[in-house]
This record gives C-alpha cells, sequence and structure tokens, in this order.
C-alpha cells in the first residue's frame, strides 16, 4: 500500500453523504461555507507547495462549480506568494455563483487576471491545478470538458486534483476514457468511496486528505460507507501459537480442483493454505495431477477421485473447510466435484471455476466466502464485464444479495462485504496481474477460515495478507512476478514480530 494511502483515516464516504452533511456540520461548528471554502484552497496550496517547493509558476484550470473556488483560492494564494499564476476559466463569459463568485472576485483584487480555458494554452505548463470537476460529476463528459482533461494529461506537467481528478466518479471509482491523470490528490473533509478502487489506482496519485474545519466532526458523527483497510489492522488475529500446539490445532482443509492439465493452480492454493498456517491439507484432484503435485510439495495430502468415486465425500467431509475451484475446469468431473464441495455441510471458499458453474447454477449460503475477479463477477450477474467496472460497490452489493455469504470483489481496491458493512482494501500491486495469484488468495483464505477466524475476518485479513505479501515480493520488480513468489513473504506476514 502506498504510504500516502496508508496515512488515510479509515472512514470512506460517498460525495453525497459528505455533500448532505457539509452545511449541518458547517452550522454546528458555527462556520460559514465560504470560510470551508477560503480553508480548503488554502490547504490544497499548503499541500502544493510541500510537494513542489521550487515551482516557479503554475496554471488553475477551472469549471463552474464549489471546485472551481477552491481552485481560485488556490491560486490567490500561490499570487501572494510570489509564483507567477494563470487562470484557465471553462467559459469564463458565464458568471459564477455563490462563494465560488466571492472567491474569483478575490483573486481578482489580488491581481490576478483569467484567461478562457483552450487545449493550446497548457503547451509547456510545468505545474498544473485541476479544478475542472468535483464530487457531484457523474455520468458522461461534456466534450470541451474532455479536450481540456486531455490537454492537462499531454502538458507533461505535474498535476495536483482537488478533491477528485476531474472525469473519475467519487462514489464508485469509475471512469470514463478521458480522467486527469493526478500525481496528488487533495481531498476535502472526508475520503470519497472512489478514489480507492477501480480506475482511481491509475489517476489519483498520492491521496492526501484536508478534513477542514469539520472533517473530525464527519467520521466522528456519520456512520462512513465504507472502511479502508489494511495488514495492520488484522495482525492482532496472527498470534503466536501456543508452545504445546500440534496439527490438529490449526484447521483441516479439503482443496477441489485440478482437471485435466491443471495441477499448478490447486498446487498453488494448497501451498499457499500450508503458508498461511494450516495444519493439514489434503488435496483431491484428477489421478493423473496427483505425482505432478506431490514432486513438488510433499507435505501436501492427495486423493485421486473421478466421478464414479463416492469415497470423496468422506474425504471432502474430512475438511473442517472446503475450498473449491482452482483449476477445476468444466464438464462432467468438474460439476460433479462442484456438488460435492456444495453438500459438504462445511464453510466454504469458492474461486475461479467453481464460480463460474455457480453462475450456471445459482444457489445462496450463508457460510461461504466467493472470490470473483470482475469477469467472474459478470458471470454470476448475468452482466458484462464494464457493467461491474462502472460501479464496482453495486456489483459486489448485488453479488452478496444473490448470493449470501461473503464477497470478495477482486481488482485494484478489493471490495469485501458480507450484507452489512463495505470494505475496501486498497493493496497489492500490478505484479499479481499474473496466472496462479488468485489461487493463492483463496488458499490464504481457507486457510484463516479453518485457524478460527469469522468468515469476514478471513476474508478480509486474506486479502491484507496477500496484498502486503505482494507489495514485499514486487520490490524485486512487477513485470515478471510469479504467484509462487509470495510464498516465503506470506509466512513472514503471519508470524509478526509484535
Amino acid at each position: 500500500m502506498r504510504k500516502a494511502t496508508a496515512e488515510l483515516p479509515a472512514t470512506l464516504f460517498s460525495g453525497a453523504t459528505v455533500r448532505r452533511w457539509e452545511p449541518l456540520l458547517a452550522k454546528q461548528h458555527g462556520v460559514l461555507m465560504w470560510s470551508l471554502m477560503e480553508e480548503a484552497g488554502q490547504q490544497a496550496w499548503q499541500a502544493f507547495h510541500q510537494r513542489w517547493p521550487n515551482a516557479e509558476s503554475l496554471a488553475v484550470v477551472c469549471g463552474r462549480g464549489n471546485n472551481a473556488g477552491d481552485a481560485y483560492v488556490l491560486a490567490r494564494c500561490a499570487l501572494n506568494n510570489g509564483l507567477q499564476v494563470r487562470v484557465l476559466q471553462m467559459q469564463p463569459e458565464r458568471p459564477l455563483k455563490g462563494d465560488a463568485k466571492i472567491a474569483q472576485q478575490q483573486y481578482l483584487d489580488a491581481g490576478g487576471h483569467i484567461e478562457t480555458a483552450e487545449p493550446g494554452r497548457l503547451a509547456g505548463v510545468s505545474h498544473i491545478v485541476d479544478g475542472l470537476l468535483g464530487t457531484g460529476f457523474e455520468g458522461e463528459l461534456r466534450s470541451d470538458f474532455s479536450r481540456m482533461i486531455v490537454a492537462i494529461n499531454e502538458a507533461s506537467a505535474e498535476v495536483l486534483s482537488l478533491d477528485l481528478p476531474s472525469g473519475l466518479n467519487g462514489d464508485n471509482g469509475f471512469a470514463g476514457e478521458d480522467v486527469v491523470s493526478a500525481d496528488l490528490t487533495v481531498t476535502f473533509v472526508g475520503v470519497k468511496l472512489g478514489l480507492l478502487t477501480g480506475a482511481a489506482a491509475s489517476c489519483c496519485g498520492d491521496i492526501r486528505l484536508a478534513p477542514l474545519a469539520i472533517g473530525h466532526s464527519l467520521a466522528s458523527q456519520v456512520r462512513p460507507d465504507a472502511m479502508k483497510i489494511s495488514y495492520q489492522d488484522y495482525r492482532h488475529h496472527l498470534k503466536p501459537r501456543q508452545a504445546d500446539s500440534h496439527k490438529g490445532h490449526h484447521g483441516r482443509i479439503a482443496v477441489i480442483g485440478g482437471n485435466h492439465g491443471m495441477p499448478g493452480a490447486v498446487r498453488l492454493a494448497s501451498e499457499a493454505a500450508l503458508r498461511s498456517g494450516a495444519g493439514l491439507v489434503s488435496i483431491i484432484s484428477r489421478y493423473e495431477n496427483l505425482p505432478l503435485i506431490q514432486a513438488g510439495r510433499p507435505e501436501l495430502m492427495l486423493w485421486g477421485s473421478d466421478i464414479a468415486d463416492m469415497e470423496v465425500y468422506q474425504r471432502v467431509g474430512w475438511g473442517q473447510v472446503v475450498l473449491c475451484g482452482p483449476g477445476l475446469g468444466s464438464g462432467d468431473w468438474a460439476f460433479h466435484m462442484w456438488r460435492v464441495a456444495q453438500n459438504a455441510e462445511r464453510p466454504l471458499v469458492m474461486d475461479a471455476d467453481a464460480l463460474n458453474i455457480l453462475a450456471k447454477n445459482p444457489c445462496r449460503r450463508d457460510d461461504w466466502v466467493l472470490t470473483p475477479h470482475p469477469g467472474e463477477a459478470a458471470r454470476l450477474l448475468g452482466v458484462e464485464n464494464a457493467d461491474v467496472q462502472r460501479d464496482r460497490f453495486k456489483a459486489v452489493r448485488d453479488l452478496q444479495q444473490k448470493y449470501g455469504g461473503v464477497v470478495v470483489l477482486k481488482g485494484p481496491g478489493t471490495l469485501i462485504f458480507d450484507g452489512e458493512t463495505m470494505l475496501v482494501a486498497p493493496v497489492g500491486n500490478p505484479g499479481l496481474a499474473t496466472g496462479g495469484s488468485g489461487d493463492v488468495l483463496s488458499g490464504i483464505i481457507a486457510s484463516l477460515l479453518a485457524q478460527g477466524l469469522s468468515l469476514m475476518d478471513a476474508a478480509a485479513c486474506g486479502v491484507c495478507l496477500h496484498g502486503e505479501a505482494a507489495d514485499i515480493a514486487a520490490e524485486g520488480g512487477q513485470r515478471g512476478m510469479l504467484a509462487s513468489d509470495l510464498m516465503p513473504y506470506i509466512r513472514q506476514l503471519v508470524n509478526p514480530e509484535d
């Protein structure tokens, strides 16, 4: 997790929640809304100056809402501190309204000038403040805003975005084709949901919160729409083992998967379960896969099974937790093994091909964890992949409502939802974009379940462990990183020093 992200508060809010509570909390504190805008612009200027202390000039690109007011306050602060400031205003012939108009006039009174926002006027600019759009943006961009966003990104400048990078939906992290690529985003009052999931990972840069006079009251008085989590939040679950413990104390897992030619997925998931602390792991797979799996990891127990094998029910029932899906494939054998897992009456983790079978045979359970990536989520919901990514929060809610249990919607800013609590885990890195990474995650979650964690804690802790291990592994470079590279760091992380 980026250092700046780790330093953000855990409470996350939708833009609508912040807009609804801002005037109420301002009144409670005896603060004028204008004072909040002034403070926002000043804190954004301080963040700019701290990040780029040697900057001599900047261009401020303004829209027409309160975001423009924040931008004008920043522009005035920069002007008063000796910087050369150019303000590029969208549709300057139309007067601004309310507090934004006051901020604009104060900038003009300080000696500032306003130009019409045109893409060509950003050529050669070294620093840009993006004040085009705020938290109220949703839907499609107007063409003139799209052109300015493209110009900002093509300017090869350092960019600070106010509240959100323009073009990003602050409620769900969706961005269309055009979104400002910021180096630093200063968000106000509360951290917005969309800053930590979906497209935000590619366009926000470092994120800083300027809580203003009311931010602490928002965090303490208003129920958050979601919570940010990290590995540090779950270390207390990873206590040292008792000196007299044995393998039976740490959980038994039955792992089902590995169809023809796919021993690797089930092997990765099972080894991850062992590396996460499971006492015993038994794999149920195709007979042909058993020698390949055992040659690489003799600590794993193996059971070959075909469709006619009735003893497999007993073998799966041996597990205190069942993991089904890695390398499961499709066809009669895969469906048979999926049904075996369903009938085991054990807490269940379903991943990969098991989710594809579930999409064709929908059912609901309260005692499972589902771990879809966006493509699998789309199949489970009967929608397109783009629909899932357009609103990841809606997708994970729809999945949980339809299938029950705990749903882990993987991707940048993984979402974890149990029907009541929404968690956002901005963990991991693009090095995980390789085959087998999801299998490792499912093994970790199953292991934590078998060691006694609740469904929600196992899912959340597993996601954070997986992401933290990936960040350590990526210190050697993200490109070329393998899923198996995470194993030594998983072992390290489940044994915290304090």
